[in-house]
């Protein structure tokens, strides 16, 4: 049996209560202004090793089939900067050989073009930093990651699509191409699902569904039987 508790002191402890779930609620949501995610308009048929959605292209060069490219984002967000914050696109890509000749990603010929913001079509741009293993040996398979930075005004939220120009090269040729994304809107992660009140039970919200890779993560909030 639980102890008396004073009546001058639920009133607080109905404040404390209460203060502790607006306050998580808050975190929850501001924790959903997250990156803004992007899927491949064509080709979408494979999977990154990060789990993004991959466009993915056999490499003809000379009309023969070297191996496979996958291109995929995953996502444009916020960076910390000197001036204090940057918008940037990050793309990745992955080669694999299954020919008898060395091939390799052209990282001088990435290019982000065509994107669109809030309706208007920004300028061509070339990655800021590049890392990885561009160069890939026969039988063998790299992976290159390319950071692209927008002008300062635009917001993650507000990039609607973009396309990205690539070459893959080999001793007998290149093999060009150009991969189109658009936004992906997320699942509904955002509004808090009810939750009930039980001497027996926390009041907490529900875990909300995650989209590609992005998770929501709600604690738990205990509450003292004794201020209800």
């Amino acid at each position: 049996m639980l102890p008396a508790t004073p009546s001058s002191d639920l009133p607080h402890k109905r404040t404390r209560c209460a203060n502790a779930i607006k306050a998580t609620v808050a975190l929850a949501l501001a924790g959903c202004a997250g990156p803004e995610y992007f899927r491949p308009s064509e080709s979408a048929t494979a999977v990154s090793p990060q789990g993004f959605a991959a466009a993915q292209y056999a490499v003809l060069i000379g009309g023969n089939a070297l191996g496979d490219a996958k291109v995929w984002s995953s996502g444009a967000y916020r960076e910390k900067s000197a001036d204090g914050g940057r918008t940037v696109v990050r793309v990745g890509f992955s080669l694999e050989n299954n020919g008898h000749e060395p091939m390799w990603l052209d990282i001088r010929g990435i290019e982000l073009d065509s994107a669109t913001a809030d309706g208007r079509v920004l300028a061509p741009v070339r990655p800021i930093r590049v890392s990885g293993s561009p160069d890939v040996a026969p039988g063998g398979d790299g992976e290159v990651h390319a950071t692209f930075e927008l002008p300062p005004d635009v917001k993650p939220g507000k990039i609607d699509s973009f396309r990205v120009r690539w070459t893959v090269r080999a001793p007998d040729g290149e093999y060009a191409q150009r991969t189109p994304f658009l936004e992906q809107k997320p699942l509904p992660s955002c509004e808090p699902a009810p939750f009930w009140y039980s001497p027996f039970y926390d009041p907490f919200l529900y875990p909300a569904p995650f989209d590609n890779r992005l998770v929501v993560t709600h604690p738990r909030i205990y509450v003292d039987p004794r201020a209800r």
